[in-house]
């Protein structure tokens, strides 16, 4: 039975791989760790990222030109700080959503197989039941 949230044609990264992409996600910009990881959802999270980042930005140089023009600061929230926080707010969802795709890539990585046994007997000291 084929769902929509099987991965088709994704093979199993391995544990380094998935850790890089984790730190990825953490520290460099939500949403390449995922790419890096192999999945398409990734391009989604870096644009949330990026917009939330603008957004933030964006807003913070209205809210100082505000502050510059009039010479103190602006009392409650003007309308670049709004913006701001909803940038922040946007880029903390975007690096929420990044970690969550991080943890998904750990579940998936592939364990290092055991080592290959020399004899495939059984080692119990009892006889199997016939």
């Amino acid at each position: 039975m084929k769902t929509s949230s099987d991965r088709a044609g994704q093979e199993p990264i391995d544990k380094p791989t998935a850790w890089a992409c984790t730190i990825t996600n953490a520290a460099a910009l939500p949403g390449l760790g995922t790419i890096a990881g192999g999945c398409k959802v990734g391009y989604v999270q870096a644009a949330c990222a990026l917009s939330g980042f603008a957004l933030s930005l964006g807003g913070l140089v209205a809210h100082l030109r505000v502050w510059f023009d009039t010479g103190e600061m602006p009392e409650g929230f003007t309308r670049g700080l709004m913006v701001a926080v909803l940038g922040l707010g946007l880029f903390a969802s975007a690096w929420l959503w990044a970690l969550a795709s991080s943890i998904r890539m750990h579940r998936r990585a592939a364990r290092p197989s055991p080592a290959p046994k020399s004899n495939d007997a059984p080692h119990s000291p009892i006889p199997p039941r016939l």
